[in-house]
């Protein structure tokens, strides 16, 4: 069980981000379960991960995330900073 301290959508951070993604793409953690209280972070630290990781379009990775139960809001607003924060590191 690993916590990553999660307080809410405007309060989260680029440690939220990197801790999230390095679960998600450690092959140690397998299989692996994202949980929190309504499904809202899970969805946004996994669209995230699509996008960055397996190609999917930002937009259609925000889609589904949307469709899995992430609110609207602050939280699209995070996938898209992290986004063009962590492409631009990796590129």
């Amino acid at each position: 069980l690993y916590d990553l301290g999660l307080l809410g959508a405007e309060a989260l951070t680029d440690r939220n981000a990197d801790e999230a993604l390095d679960l998600l793409r450690s092959d140690e953690r397998r299989p692996l379960l994202v949980v929190c209280g309504t499904g809202s972070n899970s969805a946004t630290f996994f669209a995230l991960w699509r996008a960055l990781d397996h190609e999917m379009p930002l937009e259609e990775a925000i889609d589904e995330a949307r469709r899995a139960g992430m609110r609207p809001g602050a939280l699209e607003a995070f996938i898209r900073e992290q986004h063009a924060r962590l492409s631009q590191a990796e590129g």
